[in-house]
């Protein structure tokens, strides 16, 4: 197991001081240290993963760690296929549900997809912004195994922090980033719901710029919106609501409908413009 780069000692750019572990400030001067220790840390990472290729020790994570379909692809597909299948065979009650619901899962299943598509494989990062893109690409849709396999193991060793931010209710924690849940509880404690909230993520002003031909810097801004979980229980309870409404109201009539063609000079023309409609028993 090579050393962390990250955990190795350190020694403070403001006063001089040693100190070890991954402090937001110096713990002698209390001066900042978050920026400065991540560009010094990122350096001598770049430097070292150059030596690990030049020796052969570096080498591409294999293919079928880089999985484009997800199994809740597969999944939303199947059930689409049991609902329209059910809407098919079906009357009634059973057919409306089995058709409305099956719209909804194919157009999820159809989203799903086009994400799976439009996520480059590896051998298609060959440029820093597709490779930056892609990343945050994969944060978004919780594809954290393709994520980490996107960073290089040297940048995976040791523990990382996460700070709190208490006006989105977001808690101080430390992870591990040489295991495989690391990566994924530190962005999906940031980004996904906890702590009795809900949160979206939107990003914004995505950057990247060179830094020499083999080292770029890229930036984003992340707002986060976060709101209590009772919320959207409450939307989705109306949204039941206003389904059984629907179906204990509705009103519907089958019409028998024949109308006559013919032919003429070889093609068929409708010689009924309208149904001649029968009255139902003991209308007036």
């Amino acid at each position: 197991m090579q050393e962390s780069v990250r955990d190795a000692p350190k020694q403070c750019p403001w006063c001089g001081e040693a100190y070890e572990g991954h402090p937001a400030t110096c713990p002698h001067c209390e001066e900042d240290l978050a920026a400065e220790g991540a560009a010094e840390v990122a350096a001598e990472i770049a430097r070292l993963t150059r030596e690990d290729e030049a020796s052969g020790a570096f080498r591409h994570p294999p293919r079928h760690v880089f999985r484009r379909v997800r199994n809740a692809t597969i999944a939303w597909t199947a059930a689409t296929l049991v609902l329209i299948g059910t809407g098919l065979a079906a009357s009634g009650v059973g057919a409306f549900f089995g058709w409305m619901f099956g719209v909804i899962t194919l157009i999820v299943a159809a989203v799903y997809w086009i994400g799976d598509l439009l996520l480059l494989s590896p051998e298609k990062l060959t440029s820093a912004d597709r490779a930056f893109k892609t990343y945050l690409k994969c944060l978004r849709e919780s594809r954290w195994e393709y994520a980490r396999h996107l960073v290089v193991p040297r940048a995976r060793e040791g523990h990382r922090a996460r700070p709190a931010m208490e006006e989105i209710k977001v808690l101080r924690a430390d992870y591990d980033l040489s295991t495989a849940d690391g990566l994924k509880g530190w962005w999906r404690g940031l980004l996904g719901p906890g702590n009795g909230v809900n949160r979206t993520a939107k990003l914004e002003k995505v950057r990247v710029a060179a830094q020499g031909p083999d080292l770029a810097v890229a930036s984003c801004e992340i707002a986060i919106t976060a709101y209590p979980s009772w919320i959207l229980v409450t939307i989705l309870l109306n949204i039941i609501i206003l389904i059984i409404v629907y179906l204990a109201t509705r009103k519907s009539r089958r019409l028998p409908v024949q109308m006559r063609l013919a032919r003429v000079g070889g093609r068929w023309y409708m010689i009924e413009p309208v149904p001649a409609l029968s009255r139902a028993p003991g209308a007036a």
